[in-house]
């Protein structure tokens, strides 16, 4: 499952959502990186570029991207996995 889909997470320091997030995501073993966008100017002029304004923001190389603490989403992500290997 893991080379089907990728998962980047910019976060600040801190951000508890952003950990809760990456926690989900290894407990799936859905491949991941955590990005602090107050370390990485590139990856913050990414994020706003995208429209996002507040962390985390989650964008997964299937090209779905949001902002907050989306279990939902999150959730949606694993059952999308799922079907591709199905």
């Amino acid at each position: 499952m893991s080379h089907l889909l990728s998962v980047t997470v910019y976060t600040t320091p801190e951000d508890v959502q952003a950990r809760h997030a990456a926690a989900f995501l290894a407990h799936h073993a859905i491949p991941h990186r955590v990005v602090d966008v107050t370390r990485d100017d590139h990856a913050r002029e990414r994020v706003v570029a995208m429209g996002f304004v507040v962390a985390p923001v989650v964008v997964a190389s299937t090209g779905r991207a949001w902002s907050g603490h989306r279990p939902d989403l999150l959730a949606e992500l694993v059952a999308e996995v799922d079907r591709m290997v199905a």
